[in-house]
């Protein structure tokens, strides 16, 4: 029975521990993850709503599901580059790379509270969306990554 024991102990600790282990790290990782979605894009997509109110996946039907997904990814791709995105669906965790030459971009809009005072919701989304369509060009002209 010391033998049978020993054994168990052996497999729990050699199989059993090492999976609750990376089960922990998931979960962990996928609230990391979930803490990057806007709340907009959480109460529009109806997998991540229910996963973020009950912590579990849905079982949809498989049109659903599919839906779904493509809802998912479609969102994604607005919010992360490419690259980024086809490393999150393969798994890859967490994502993390070394770059040699970083530089960081701040801006201030001067005036822009009083100016936003002056501005419907839309004028103000369409003067930022302007903004922000100039630098992205100024990126892709200069071969960077946002």
């Amino acid at each position: 029975t010391v033998v049978i024991a020993l054994f168990i102990i052996f497999e729990y600790i050699t199989f059993v521990n090492p999976i609750i282990n990376h089960a922990v790290e998931l979960e962990e990782a996928t609230k990391s993850l979930m803490r990057l979605i806007p709340q907009h894009v959480i109460n529009e997509v109806p997998s991540i709503k229910m996963y973020v109110q009950t912590g579990v996946l849905s079982a949809d039907s498989s049109q659903e599901h599919q839906k779904n997904l493509e809802e998912s990814n479609d969102l994604l791709g607005t919010i992360l580059p490419p690259s980024i995105c086809d490393r999150l669906k393969a798994g890859e965790s967490p994502i993390a790379d070394y770059c040699r030459g970083v530089t960081l971009m701040f801006t201030h809009i001067v005036g822009f509270t009083g100016l936003q005072a002056l501005m419907t919701p839309k004028e103000l989304v369409g003067m930022l969306n302007g903004l922000f369509r100039a630098y992205d060009e100024l990126v892709e002209a200069k071969g960077l990554e946002k």
